[in-house]
């Protein structure tokens, strides 16, 4: 039996139309999970750092300067849109679990956000724009801890 090789011919053309796309994609979808990835490490220190100090000022200062500086350390933070367009946030709440007693200040916690939409990552990092409504689109980090009196 001949074969004239037409099938693999065909495999060729199809296999390469079908492999560009899952490539990009997966370059897509990992450029998303390495930057909330990077986000919520980045919370997670803010909060950290927040809970050294007596001010909520100084807190709050320390806490985004503590997130930038872990940040400033990934590839993202040469990204001009990335690092002019992420958001930090802090934010103090009672713990309701250790309320005021006894004139006795209660407890408090620190929630501390580093949020970014994904239609500031650079163009070259989303090359299939397979995640659609970019906009929209919020990675966010959050890091919560408990301020010890």
């Amino acid at each position: 039996m001949r074969r004239s090789g037409a099938e693999l011919l065909e495999l060729g053309l199809v296999l390469g139309l079908l492999l560009l796309p899952i490539m990009f994609g997966t370059i897509e979808f990992g450029t998303y999970f390495y930057v909330e990835h990077n986000l919520q490490s980045a919370a997670r220190e803010g909060a950290r750092a927040a809970c050294v100090f007596s001010d909520h000022a100084t807190q709050d200062a320390a806490a985004k300067a503590a997130a930038q500086q872990l940040l400033q350390q990934s590839s993202l933070w040469s990204w001009g849109s990335f690092k002019n367009n992420v958001v930090f946030n802090t934010n103090w709440q009672d713990d309701p679990l250790h309320p005021a007693q006894n004139g006795q200040p209660g407890q408090q916690f620190v929630i501390f956000t580093a949020t970014i939409t994904w239609d500031k990552i650079p163009d070259g990092m989303r090359p299939m724009r397979m995640i659609t409504n970019p906009q929209n689109t919020v990675l966010k980090g959050v890091g919560a801890m408990r301020v010890e009196q």
